[in-house]
């Protein structure tokens, strides 16, 4: 009788794990930008009357810079978050362009910084270019 006992709560731990994992793997999936459509939608609703012009999404997925028809620059996290920064606050690095958003609220660390893995700079110039004809 013990034995089974012990089976059954073995049984009832691993199925709670097993669980527990496809949870989180599934949360971790939707918490990712895909498009440049999810940015924008994302910064149209944190701004109101904010249009959008471009957007790029850093390699990971975890955050994105879009740029307004009127050159305000939005940055838009992965968990759904969005604020305005200025364009002084980009700055790259190595990895990409981290983005120093003023506030924990966007952002890591003292200056709420959001990382833009593998966007560079002339990725950044692009937002702003007119689409070639033909």
């Amino acid at each position: 009788m013990t034995m089974w006992l012990i089976a059954a709560a073995a049984a009832v731990v691993v199925g709670t794990t097993a669980l527990l994992v496809v949870v989180l793997r599934l949360r971790q999936r939707r918490a990712m930008l895909r498009t440049p459509e999810e940015a924008a939608e994302a910064a149209t609703a944190a701004i109101p009357g904010f249009a959008v012009h471009d957007a790029v999404i850093g390699d990971d997925g975890r955050a994105a810079l879009v740029l307004g028809t009127d050159g305000r620059v939005v940055v838009v996290t992965a968990g759904g978050r969005a604020g305005a920064v200025p364009w002084a606050a980009l700055r790259q690095t190595f990895d990409g362009v981290v983005v120093e958003t003023g506030t924990r609220r966007l952002g890591q660390g003292r200056l709420g910084e959001v990382m833009l893995k593998g966007v560079h700079a002339l990725d950044v110039r692009r937002l702003g270019m007119p689409l070639p004809n033909g």
